[in-house]
């Protein structure tokens, strides 16, 4: 069975959904909560979904931005560019978007 993120996210009250560009490719990242940030970032092929158990605990220390890597959940999915050396890169960018 497919969810969509929007109705994933609204089963996650303090927790938002946001999208960001970078070098022109869409990512999506969920955020929650305050505090010093922390980054997720899934591994392929997960989304940001494979924390949901774990985010509202670490939300109660924790400003979360979890990622979606292109090709993943919301994020755009080009026909290249999946080298696991920008992932951190891309990640970052979910930290000041544009």
């Amino acid at each position: 069975m497919q969810y969509l993120d929007e109705e994933l996210i609204k089963l996650l009250p303090d927790f938002s959904s946001h999208f960001t560009y970078v070098n022109g490719i869409q990512l999506q990242y969920v955020t929650g909560d305050q505090g010093e940030p922390l980054i997720l970032i899934s591994g392929y092929p997960e989304t940001w979904w494979a924390y949901n158990k774990v985010m509202p605990i670490l939300a109660e220390k924790y400003r979360l931005i979890v990622v979606d890597i292109r090709g993943m959940g919301s994020s755009d999915k080009p026909t290249d560019g999946y080298d696991k050396k920008i992932w951190p890169k891309m990640s970052l960018r979910c930290l000041f978007p544009i």
